[in-house]
């Protein structure tokens, strides 16, 4: 786990967010947060939080790629995919054979609260926990952010990581718990995958692997 100690930019804060939101579960129900930021809407956050949404989807993942294939190694770029692969996985054999049984917010609150709910977005109403494109998001982000050279892009990453978290229950489409766990899930496959490649192509420098389109362009 060595590389946890190469980005504190977007390890501490993460952590720090992570506390922050256990002890908010640990004290609240499990709707209160939803609640809370579904009664702060606004045009302007609608627009926004469907544009950061796109993070948990495939779309974000070929952008990333893209650039980490110019900018890092091969390997790394492998690393991020095989990490938003088996985050997917892990989330939806938790949600459809562990948790099949959590409703999404819509159907959580159904006469008991009327939503806000974002127009042109479609709602889901089953398979709730944990949070998908939350698991993604943070499997990505935490590869991108061991793989840059500039530790302080870190901060960056982690912070596009929280907002598609945040996403998702602006979106009434997860709770708060959803997303913690999600969020875990995607930075320890992150973290497991970026080690274990790192592991192998460290001790073969001359690998393909070991090279980006920057540098086969100049060989």
């Amino acid at each position: 786990m060595q590389n946890l100690r190469l980005n504190p930019w977007f390890f501490l804060p993460y952590l720090l967010v992570l506390v922050a939101a256990g002890l908010y579960l640990s004290t609240h129900n499990k709707g209160d947060f939803l609640l809370w930021v579904n009664s702060h809407h606004t045009t302007v956050l609608d627009n926004f939080f469907m544009l950061t949404n796109e993070l948990g989807e495939g779309t974000f993942l070929l952008v990333a790629a893209g650039a980490m294939f110019i900018f890092t190694r091969y390997g790394d770029v492998l690393a991020g995919v095989l990490a938003w692969v088996a985050a997917g996985l892990i989330t939806q054999f938790l949600k459809r054979q562990v948790f099949p049984d959590y409703p999404r917010p819509a159907r959580f609150f159904e006469g008991i609260k009327e939503l806000y709910l974002v127009p042109g977005v479609k709602i889901n109403e089953d398979f709730s926990f944990p949070s998908g494109h939350t698991t993604v998001a943070f499997a990505i982000c935490t590869v991108l952010a061991l793989s840059v050279k500039n530790h302080r892009w870190g901060l960056f990453f982690i912070v596009m990581a929280i907002i598609a978290g945040l996403s998702r229950i602006y979106l009434s489409q997860h709770f708060l718990m959803d997303t913690f766990l999600g969020s875990i899930i995607g930075t320890i496959m992150g973290i497991v995958i970026f080690n274990l490649f790192h592991l192998y192509l460290d001790k073969r420098p001359n690998h393909l692997l070991n090279r980006n389109l920057l540098k086969s362009l100049k060989a």
